[in-house]
């Protein structure tokens, strides 16, 4: 879990799905509760969905019901994407400790999950 002295964008739920970002390039909502933990699903959803309405991010498709992990990204509309992108790798490099945060929330995915990961290609790991 991002520890509150890493609480660097505006508390420890936006940090996560930040950095999350930093880590991957993308991330899914199912992603970021798991590598925030102790913090309620409902209140990443909403502090993802304020990003999103804000311009911060976007998603690969509209939000709808059912599981596909919907992709989310950096805003290709938002000013400055690429020195944000720019800040959440340096921040990943110098805190090591997140990327293996978010390697161990992944790897406990379970394997349908991992599956459907797979299969969009978006699994990271071997």
């Amino acid at each position: 879990m991002v520890r509150g002295s890493h609480a660097i964008f505006g508390g420890i739920i936006l940090t996560t799905i930040l950095l999350t970002i930093g880590v991957l390039g993308w991330t899914f909502e199912a992603l970021c509760v798991s590598v925030c933990t102790g913090h309620d699903r409902w209140n990443i959803k909403k502090s993802m969905r304020r990003m999103e309405d804000e311009g911060i991010l976007q998603g690969e498709r509209p939000r709808g019901p059912g599981f596909r992990a919907r992709v989310v990204t950096i805003s290709d509309a938002f000013p400055e994407k690429r020195e944000l992108e720019a800040v959440l790798r340096a921040y990943v490099k110098v805190w090591p400790q997140f990327k293996n945060e978010v390697e161990v929330a992944m790897r406990r995915f379970p394997p349908r999950t991992k599956e459907h990961l797979r299969r969009r290609e978006l699994w990271p790991y071997n």
